[in-house]
């Protein structure tokens, strides 16, 4: 079985959730009456700083702020130099001036909606769910739309990463209610659909992601996975190879052209592709796994089992890597090992149809047909997805 994806944080995808600006965050100054004690325009040139990537500058205008005597001001100073901070990658100091803004701000629901990007965009995602679920429990008369559809879309994200993606689901398409003009929250719909294989909705999402003015490499590579998924092979494949040279998305890219291309039964430039992306990511553990299924397609049974072995090593508990590797050692005639990885496969993995096909056909190699009948009904009970093959092996049971 090939992995597109294999639970791997993509090196850049914080440019991705970015919502929230500096105006937002002196929002409580302005609904409280002390908002000519602000500087307006001081406010303005950190949102555009913001906006830049110019990072220092936002630390150098919030570290202004925090001087104020008014406990408002200087906490949303605080709250300003955290989020500097955390874009700067300095985490400890980022959580230091949160804490100072949490101390004169409470429970703010902009300050706890910083903090929940702050940890969204560190991967921390039980923190980054907890904090957007609170800021949404403090909501309060000056939250406008916009912040609660943020907020809603942090908790998307994050369910999302938790691969909990019926909730993110529900979450993100709340989050639209509030906010039907921001095109990221369109892009991770389409890449929940794409998880759930609702390729079609996936695909109508990315377009409308585009037509709200999305133009991420993120996003098109969800797109080209759903045009290839929807039976638009030729464009999938133009707009993957359009983007692979990307730094952000040349892993996911490269492994997207290599599937298509073993869709295709083109198992050597397949190959390729999936070389391509270990060259980036030497571990990578969807990679890896491609390699060695391409190699085994090619019936390159021993190479295969090199690549299955480096799978293991970075991923001990990965149970299809031992399932492949079962069947390459069953095709060299090595009937025991194929079986105990077999064994360790399902042992990982107690409901994985594959192996217990696997296993079958090794029992009745092994002369072990009732425990080969025995996995052919447990194989078919767990909708083994190989019609033929699952025909043969029942034929052998003399069903």
């Amino acid at each position: 079985m090939l992995f597109l994806m294999k639970k791997r944080r993509s090196g850049s995808w914080t440019p991705g959730i970015q919502r929230a600006t500096t105006t937002a965050v002196f929002a409580i100054c302005i609904w409280t009456n002390v908002s000519a004690q602000i500087d307006v325009g001081l406010i303005d040139k950190a949102d555009s700083l913001l906006k830049k990537g110019d990072f220092e500058g936002v630390l150098s205008i919030g570290v202004l702020l925090s001087e104020s005597e008014n406990p408002l001001i200087k906490g949303g100073g605080f709250q300003m130099m955290g989020q500097a901070y955390g874009y700067l990658e300095k985490d400890s100091l980022a959580l230091v001036n949160f804490h100072k803004a949490e101390r004169l701000l409470k429970n703010d629901s902009y300050l706890l909606g910083a903090k929940a990007q702050f940890f969204l965009e560190k991967y921390e995602l039980d923190s980054a769910l907890n904090n957007s679920v609170k800021a949404l429990k403090y909501l309060t008369a000056y939250n406008d739309s916009l912040h609660i559809s943020g907020l809603l879309f942090y908790s998307g994200f994050a369910l999302k990463l938790k691969e909990r993606y019926k909730e993110a689901e529900q979450v993100l398409l709340q989050s639209l209610k509030f906010d039907t003009t921001d095109w990221k929250t369109y892009h991770q719909l389409g890449h929940v659909y794409l998880y759930t294989k609702e390729y079609q909705k996936s695909l109508i999402y990315c377009d409308s992601a585009r037509a709200k003015g999305g133009n991420d490499v993120r996003l098109e590579f969800v797109r080209a996975a759903s045009l290839y998924l929807t039976g638009n092979v030729e464009r999938g494949i133009e707009i993957a190879d359009s983007i692979r040279s990307d730094p952000s998305v040349a892993i996911s890219a490269n492994l997207l052209l290599g599937e298509i291309y073993m869709s295709l039964d083109r198992a050597t430039a397949a190959l390729g592709y999936f070389e391509e992306s270990l060259k980036i990511a030497p571990d990578d553990v969807a990679a890896l796994n491609n390699i060695a299924f391409a190699n085994m397609s090619l019936k390159n049974y021993r190479e295969a089992i090199v690549y299955f072995d480096k799978c293991i090593k970075v991923d001990p508990n990965f149970a299809f890597a031992y399932n492949n590797k079962a069947s390459c050692l069953f095709n060299l005639g090595l009937h025991q090992e194929a079986l105990r990885n077999c064994d360790k496969s399902l042992q990982l993995d107690p409901e994985n149809s594959w192996a217990y096909a696997n296993r079958a056909k090794i029992y009745f190699a092994l002369g072990m047909s009732s425990m080969a009948c025995s996995d052919v009904e447990r194989a078919e009970s767990l909708n083994y997805p190989e019609a033929e093959e699952l025909a043969e092996l029942k034929k052998k049971c003399g069903k």
